[in-house]
């Protein structure tokens, strides 16, 4: 494999990458996530109001949450900011969706669990004793890995 294209319009390191079938997004310690189109490689659109560096990204349906010291939820018809999540403190390192829920790795230790239909939190995982890091899921379990040098399984 040969890279064959360099996007490089962001001013900081890139530190996350979602894609759908129309964009490319990444975020980067700049603060911003910059929309590429998929087909020409072009950047259409930056989106900004992040308070730090843009380190995690997920997409859930038919929307993009992004994650700094806080969580925005943008529209990806109109790539407009629908909703700043709320319920949290410090900052998000992880980001994962299941069905309708959306997972977030916190620097608190904790994972919380926002419904997608209320975009309340519905669950605070408690266990990590350090930052969590990462999130995976399976068919009926979560995974969680933290600098407390754990993995966690939940059920």
């Amino acid at each position: 494999i040969e890279p064959i294209h360099t996007l490089s319009d962001h001013t900081k390191a890139v530190c996350a990458l979602e894609a759908n079938s129309t964009y490319i997004f990444s975020g980067s310690f700049d603060g911003t996530i910059r929309v590429w189109d998929r087909h020409t490689l072009t950047t259409t659109k930056i989106l900004t109001g992040h308070q730090g560096g843009v380190c995690t990204m997920a997409v859930c349906g038919g929307r993009l949450i992004s994650g700094s010291i806080d969580i925005r939820v943008w529209n990806l018809e109109t790539l407009a900011l629908e909703r700043i999540l709320q319920g949290h403190n410090g900052g998000v390192n992880e980001l994962a969706v299941a069905e309708n829920k959306v997972l977030g790795g916190f620097d608190d230790a904790l994972i919380r669990v926002w419904d997608t239909t209320s975009w309340e939190v519905e669950r605070v995982l408690e266990g990590h004793v350090g930052a969590v890091y990462a999130i995976a899921l399976d068919e009926s379990r979560l995974f969680s890995a933290s600098f407390d040098k754990c993995i966690r399984v939940w059920y």
